[in-house]
């Protein structure tokens, strides 16, 4: 019995849709925000190629940076990769610790100290990594939420083909 509860709940971790603040189709609110060198990115910024955004949080680093290893690898300079790093959580007074544990790891994470972006586009459900394809319009085209397995990080790459006109 545990075990299938096991492999029932492995085989949900592996792919889900997620179930996010900003539906495929629609556009996410823009907003602007900075990595732990100041190098501000902005979804203001004219774009030709499709963005993925991999919104995540300081707990589920070693989930999130197999994504951005392996979409980097897969998708070359076919979009633009970003991960948004939710640091609602951390507390005004350790932000300057936080900064120096970011800034020690060599993360471009963009850092969203209030958690307000990534709540607006991801959700309210910090527990899993989400995983967006954009538009050069800014119009969400793919969700997903899961580990960066093969069947998942293709079904990224197709999207981002599919938006790209590649395929």
């Amino acid at each position: 019995m545990m075990r299938r509860f096991l492999a029932a709940s492995l085989l949900l971790a592996v792919a889900l849709p997620a179930v996010a603040a900003v539906s495929v189709g629609q556009k996410g609110s823009d907003f602007s925000l900075s990595n732990v060198d100041d190098v501000r990115f902005s979804l203001a910024t004219p774009r030709t190629t499709p963005l993925v955004l991999i919104f995540t949080t300081k707990d589920l680093g070693n989930v999130s940076q197999p994504w951005r290893d392996s979409l980097t690898t897969t998708l070359g300079s076919s979009a633009q990769i970003q991960t948004v790093l939710d640091l609602g959580d951390v507390s005004r007074f350790l932000h300057s610790v936080a900064r120096t544990r970011i800034r020690a790891q060599k993360s471009k994470a963009i850092l969203d100290w209030d958690g307000s972006v990534s709540t607006a586009w991801r959700g309210n459900d910090r527990s899993r990594v989400v995983v967006m394809v954009v538009a050069p319009d800014n119009t969400v085209r793919f969700i997903l939420s899961g580990i960066p397995v093969s069947p998942n990080v293709r079904q990224v790459t197709e999207a981002v083909r599919r938006v790209a006109g590649t395929r």
